[in-house]
């Protein structure tokens, strides 16, 4: 355990800060999962909401530095050539 007061205050801060980030990773996940539903059951319109839901999430997540912007980037490219895979069928 932390002895002086600055790395206790540290410890703090990091544990918040830690599940403050896995709150927002999880609910990213839980939108991926959400959207791989509703594109297995061909609903591509609730698909789009939850994407757009999605987008706005992990574009927050890349502003506070959670996620890289390179794999933001790939996720949203997956999940939008899922969708338009969808769209032609």
């Amino acid at each position: 355990m932390p002895i002086k007061e600055a790395s206790k205050k540290d410890r703090r801060q990091t544990v918040k800060r830690t599940t403050h980030n896995l709150q927002i990773k999880t609910k990213i996940e839980l939108l991926g999962k959400q959207i791989k539903k509703a594109l297995g059951n061909k609903n591509i319109a609730e698909a789009e909401k939850i994407f757009k839901e999605l987008q706005k999430s992990v574009d927050k997540a890349v502003k506070i530095k959670i996620f890289k912007k390179n794999k933001v980037n790939r996720i949203k490219s997956q999940v939008t050539k899922r969708i338009n895979t969808l769209k032609k069928k």
